[in-house]
């Protein structure tokens, strides 16, 4: 198993803002961050950290609220057998989850920013139920000029103010997508009187996408540990789960608490004014 991009540095639970200082610029350098605490952090802990990010999401869909804490705080069990409930039920169960753009259906202003998780309970070794990570500017390398532009032009049809699929953001290249495991993808393309005419360059632009997505050499696994925390940029990293993580016979299930955080551009903006002030370093 190898890091989402850097190493995990060790964290003291009882320095909470000094261990969020270092989170985030490790995410603002390589758009995902690890820390290893020195125990496990309460409910409130863990929403003290998301916070540094900007603002916890709440979790509002009713199905999912016996493993919702504090509002905000989704715990993701593996505790059930594969599911064909795909909207909501293999988050509890030992699906694989696809790459993905968290909520890549949503307009881009109702995204989350960041993505924290914190491991209750790891996966056991060989068991599956791995967080794979892909960073969004090594997808963008692989595309062609053409394939980007298409991916710049088309969105998800039926979606109301639906991002397209590629997109700039602070000279950064954004992607909003999740990838259909197999399932139609319904698209739409904003450029041109004659849609029909895109169809088969915008097809070649999805299949690209799609291959180089899952390319050995850009795949990288979160090395689960108790009280591990990892910081995933939505705007910067896909992210998806490997088959696995129910135990075949006896012990716990991998368990992970997750928070959402949608952007607070001045808490953002605050935090980093504080740090580059204070001369963080991890």
């Amino acid at each position: 198993m190898v890091t989402s991009g850097t190493h995990a540095f060790e964290a003291q639970a009882e320095c909470l803002q000094r261990s969020a200082e270092c989170l985030h610029y490790e995410v603002e350098k390589h758009g995902s961050a690890l820390a290893r605490f020195d125990r496990l952090l309460s409910n409130s802990e863990f929403i003290e950290v998301a916070s540094y990010f900007g603002t916890p999401m709440l979790q509002p869909n009713p199905k999912t609220q016996p493993w919702v804490d504090e509002q905000v705080i989704l715990n993701l069990r593996a505790e059930r057998e594969e599911t064909a409930d795909v909207e909501w039920g293999l988050l509890f169960a030992e699906n694989f989850i696809v790459l993905h753009t968290e909520l890549a259906l949503k307009p881009a202003a109702h995204q989350p920013r960041y993505i924290l998780l914190l491991c209750v309970e790891p996966p056991l070794p060989g068991a599956g139920g791995q967080t794979i990570v892909v960073p969004m500017d090594a997808v963008a390398r692989c595309l062609n000029a053409a394939h980007s532009r298409m991916l710049r032009r088309t969105r998800y049809a039926r979606i109301p103010d639906a991002p397209p699929f590629l997109r700039s953001e602070n000279g950064r290249d954004v992607f909003s997508i999740r990838d259909p495991g197999g399932a139609g993808l319904e698209w739409h393309y904003e450029d041109g009187d004659q849609p029909g005419a895109a169809a088969a360059e915008v097809n070649a632009a999805i299949r690209s996408f799609l291959s180089s997505l899952y390319s050995p050499d850009t795949i990288r696994g979160i090395p689960w540990q108790r009280n591990l925390l990892a910081v995933i940029d939505n705007q910067r990293v896909f992210h998806g789960r490997t088959f696995g993580g129910r135990p075949l016979s006896g012990g716990a299930p991998r368990h992970l608490r997750r928070i959402r955080v949608s952007r607070d551009v001045r808490q953002t903006a605050e935090l980093r004014q504080h740090s580059v002030a204070g001369g963080v370093i991890p």
